[in-house]
Parts: structure tokens; C-alpha cells; sequence
């Protein structure tokens, strides 16, 4: 195995002939460092030479990519690719279909890892088999960096250490709202979509949702309260202290919430993210400096999506469970898969005109046993908007923590040294490299 400074390529894209993958091939031309050494991997090299014609096109004086064929199928290719380079970003999905063997050869070769999955069975299945392997090699894996789960895991953590930092509190809630994602989801998203309820039963798939499905420990408190954003029977919440319930609305005004899309996964995500901050705490020499934070044993997620009226959220959460359930039937799958965007397919660059991205959220402190003004909360919330498409933004956020794990030392996942981590682990630092990439990120108290 090369030591990673004397590798061939700083990253391959892996899976850049697909819909994902040309757009984050796209931005890694564009917008990355002309001195990065790097190389577009997938199975037609026809496709492959295709892209790099297409590449050449937006005329930056960069170096074409290297092109790397592989067999998803052949573990030794794979871990020759990986081999080669120091990071891989994965966007061959389904990823249950043709991930696991790049996962694998990344943890074992020490290569670091960013992919946009967000199939939360096949990761619990990752984690379980190759977390202990990554953190022999040094190999920092974020899977989950796209649109899935950046928003809540990034926005998240900037929430609990706000908290931490200006008030000495740990969190008790995070109440995550999508308020605006325009666009359509692509043929490979749909793909996925089928694939896991084919692929897995309904045994599995709860299990994968359940809380803490992807955390290494569970809250040893028993935590008190409801959930923030609880949903009535009916399926949805009112909620203030939200950052508008329309555009440009003020905090005070009332949000109808349903539950959101994404939330299983982003939730199993954010509270994984949970408990290894909460190990990597208690692991810390009493009475040291302490590098790491809890977020807090009573700290609990969740995630919702902003509708217009109480009529609407009736509409689309019961719609939505209506979709879901009637995924389970054959004819139903084949159908959407036949009638909707092939695989590697999706909005072309003038569909993709006017679309946006704006998650909000709220957080409240722990104030458990205080005795002193116990009785005021202490709130912050948070946006992250992006005037752009999500698949735009998903290549944006791979390519940016890429660049990250790379060139930066000053993260949580530097300081850690390895292991199946979260986009939380980059923090601050994420933050400031998308803010000037153009997404809007906002922390500040509610007064």
C-alpha cells in the first residue's frame, strides 16, 4: 500500500459517467485547485472519454482527468484504484448495488472516503464491517456528504456549538425544516428508491430507521420531553421560532411542518454523529483541555418540511405514505422505473434554472438541573439556502469536503484519525469553504 503522499491521484470520481457524478466532475474542473491530481473512474470507457471531451469544454487551464476503468465487481481492481489515490468520492449508486466494494477497498487502503448515499441499510451494513478497519488505516470516510446529509448534519452541529460556545450548554433539540428543495429527482435517485425496497424487507428497513440505528452507543439517560416537532395524529406540527413559514417570513410567524422526505436517513446520520462525539468526550484525561464535546445525553433530532396550510400537509403526508406503501407492490416499481428518468439521466442545465435549496432550524439548550433563571430558554436556529439545484449543490458539497480532508488539519476528523465519520466532522471549517462557494449558512439567537 503507497503511502498517501506518494499516490498517483489526489482524487478519482467514481462513478462520474452518471447524472451525480458528471455534475461533481463538473465542479471539480471549475472550481478546485488547477494543481489537484485526479482521474474519473467508471465501467464504459467510451463514457468516460466522452466526459473528459465535455470537461475540456469549459475551457479552464487545468490538466484533463486521468481515466480509470473498473469492474464494480472485482475487489482487486478496486483496491489497485484505491491504491492510487488519496480520496475517493463515491457516486456509483445504488450504492447496495455497486458501493460496498469501493467502500471496502478505501477502508483497507487508508484512502479517505466522501460519498452522497442515502441508503441507511447498506451504510449500518458499512459501518458494522468497516469502521474498526478504517480507523486501523487512517482512512477518514463521510459518507452521506451530499444533499443527503450535509444540511443536517452540517447545520447541526454548528447549532450545539453555538450553544456550547456562547451560552456553556449542552443541546437538548434540534428541529430540523426543509423549507424550499425545487427541483426533480433524478433517474439514479429513483433507482435507489426501487432498489431498496426491493432489495430489502420491512424487518430491515425498521430497523435502519430506528433511534440511534447508526450511533456506536445509545443515551445512557432516560431523555424527558417530547420531540421537537412532534407530530399530531393527523401528521403534522405547528411550530414557531422557525426562520419564516414563507419566504422571507418573520420568526415569529406560524410553520406547518409534516415529517420530512429524508428524515429517517438524516436523522440516523446527525445521531451517529451524536455518539461519537459523546465516546470521543468520555474518552478525554479528566480534567484536560478536551478537544471534543458532547452534544448532550438528553440531545434529540429531528426533521421536518415546510407546507403552505394545514390542507396541504393533510395532502402530501398522506400522499407520501400512500407512495410508499404502494412501492411494496412490483407493478408499482416497474412502472415509476420505466416512466421516469433513466438511470444517469435528469434535469438538463435549463430545467435546473430557478431551483433552490433552504433547510431552517431551531435548537434548544439543556438547562436540566440548573437552578438559576431555569425557566428561560436559550434558542438558536440556523439556515443553510442555496440559489442552485440539489445535484448541484451535492457534487458542491463532495468536491468541497474533499478538498477538506485533504488540505485541511484543523477538523474533528483529523483530530480523530479515522473511522466511518459524518460531514459534522468537518464543522467550521465546511462551513467557511461553502460560504464562499455561494451557500448561505446563518447561526444566531433567538431573542
Amino acid at each position: 500500500m503507497a503511502a498517501a503522499g506518494d499516490r498517483k491521484y489526489d482524487i478519482v470520481c467514481v462513478g462520474a459517467t452518471g447524472y451525480t457524478g458528471r455534475l461533481t466532475a463538473e465542479y471539480i474542473t471549475r472550481y478546485l485547485p488547477t494543481d489537484i491530481k485526479w482521474a474519473v473512474a467508471g465501467r464504459n470507457h467510451q463514457k468516460l472519454l466522452d466526459l473528459v471531451r465535455h470537461l475540456k469544454s469549459f475551457e479552464v487551464d487545468r490538466p484533463n482527468p486521468a481515466v480509470e476503468v473498473i469492474n464494480f465487481e472485482d475487489d482487486a481492481s478496486l483496491a489497485e484504484l484505491a491504491g492510487k489515490s488519496r480520496l475517493s468520492i463515491a457516486v456509483a449508486g445504488p450504492y447496495a448495488q455497486c458501493g460496498s466494494g469501493v467502500f471496502k477497498a478505501c477502508a483497507e487502503n487508508g484512502t479517505h472516503y466522501v460519498d452522497c448515499n442515502g441508503e441507511t441499510p447498506w451504510l449500518r451494513d458499512m459501518i458494522a464491517k468497516y469502521d474498526s478497519t478504517a480507523k486501523q488505516t487512517g482512512s477518514i470516510m463521510l459518507p452521506s456528504s451530499g444533499i443527503a446529509s450535509t444540511p443536517a448534519a452540517l447545520l447541526t452541529h454548528l447549532l450545539v456549538h453555538y450553544t456550547l460556545t456562547a451560552h456553556s450548554l449542552p443541546t437538548s433539540s434540534v428541529l430540523l425544516s426543509v423549507r424550499a428543495l425545487r427541483g426533480q429527482p433524478s433517474g439514479g435517485t429513483v433507482a435507489t428508491i426501487l432498489d431498496l425496497m426491493s432489495r430489502y424487507g420491512v424487518v430491515e428497513l425498521t430497523a435502519a430507521s430506528a433511534t440511534f440505528a447508526l450511533a456506536p452507543r445509545k443515551p445512557s439517560k432516560r431523555r424527558t420531553g417530547a420531540a421537537p416537532g412532534a407530530l399530531n395524529a393527523a401528521g403534522f406540527a405547528r411550530v414557531r421560532g422557525l426562520w419564516g413559514a414563507g419566504e422571507g417570513g418573520p420568526a415569529d410567524e406560524e410553520a406547518v411542518l409534516i415529517k420530512a422526505k429524508g428524515e429517517d436517513h438524516d436523522k440516523a446520520v446527525v445521531e451517529r454523529a451524536w455518539g461519537i462525539y459523546a465516546e470521543a468526550a468520555e474518552s478525554q484525561a479528566p480534567g484536560g483541555t478536551g478537544q471534543f464535546a458532547s452534544y448532550g445525553e438528553n440531545f434529540a433530532f429531528a426533521m421536518r418540511a415546510h407546507v403552505p396550510s394545514v390542507g396541504s400537509a393533510l395532502v402530501q403526508f398522506w400522499g407520501y405514505v400512500a407512495f410508499i406503501l404502494a412501492l411494496l407492490l412490483p407493478p408499482v416499481r416497474w412502472a415509476v422505473g420505466k416512466y421516469w428518468f433513466a438511470p444517469g439521466e435528469g434535469l438538463d442545465e435549463k430545467g435546473r434554472e430557478g431551483n433552490l435549496v433552504e433547510y431552517v432550524a431551531m435548537a434548544h439548550a439543556d438547562r436540566t438541573g440548573e437552578m438559576e433563571d431555569a425557566g428561560k430558554e436559550k434558542t438558536t436556529r440556523g439556515r443553510m439556502r442555496f440559489n442552485g439545484d440539489v445535484y448541484w449543490l451535492t457534487g458542491l458539497f463532495l468536491a468541497e469536503a474533499a478538498m477538506i480532508v485533504l488540505r485541511e488539519r484543523d477538523t474533528d476528523a483529523h483530530r480523530i484519525g479515522g473511522g466511518v465519520l459524518t460531514p459534522a466532522f468537518l464543522g467550521e471549517r465546511f462551513a467557511e469553504r461553502l460560504k464562499k462557494a455561494g451557500v448561505e449558512i446563518e447561526v444566531e439567537d433567538v431573542e
